[in-house]
């Protein structure tokens, strides 16, 4: 949702997949867990619902059944896949704690870095998760996301160059600790 800023409602939603049997999956992005649930509720048995926000909204939502999603769309993936995939086994075993060591170890060290350059590259702005979109006083995380996954690439010998306008490029700060900590998470760099 966070770029066309359009969200489709659950009660919509279970009429459209109720009408238009081409619709075999969703992709959720809200971080609101009563939409999840409602979501799961009126729809999880017809069609495929994917956590659209990532591992920290997936970690809350895949070890529990009820909420029936049972995949997450990620960017960390194309650099630790691995870890992501750890994430993953955990949560459909229910191993809450097995959730929290990866996040812990893997994830949360990458969000907190997206949070900090997206606090560098709007000083002072609410940067974050605010009901189903991203928001921002200036450059949103979601667009920071985008600058840090293509320079961890160009870290590790991958030509991805830097984000289209109206996305910024990774502050040199954000460079080194990106730098910095992705030998950490057994990334190789270049």
């Amino acid at each position: 949702m966070y770029v066309s800023k359009l969200y489709i409602r659950p009660q919509l939603m279970e009429k459209l997949v109720n009408e238009c049997p081409g619709i075999v999956g969703i992709k959720e992005m809200t971080m609101d867990l009563r939409i999840f649930s409602e979501m799961a509720r009126l729809v999880g048995d017809k069609v495929s619902l994917c956590a659209g926000c990532g591992e920290p909204q997936y970690s809350i939502v895949g070890p529990i059944p009820q909420f029936k999603y049972r995949d997450f769309i990620t960017v960390w993936a194309n650099f630790i896949p691995e870890q992501c995939y750890e994430l993953y086994q955990a949560a459909e075993k229910g191993d809450l704690e097995g959730v929290k060591r990866v996040m812990d170890k893997y994830i949360n060290p990458l969000n907190d870095l997206t949070r900090r350059e997206a606090e560098r590259h709007s000083p002072g702005a609410m940067v974050g998760m605010v009901g189903t979109t991203f928001v921002s006083g200036g450059m949103g995380a979601g667009y920071v996301l985008t600058a840090i996954f293509k320079e961890a690439m160009n870290l590790m010998g991958f030509n991805a160059g830097v984000p289209r306008l109206p996305m910024l490029p990774i502050t040199e700060r954000g460079r080194k600790e990106l730098a910095e900590l992705l030998p950490k998470l057994g990334v190789s760099l270049k």
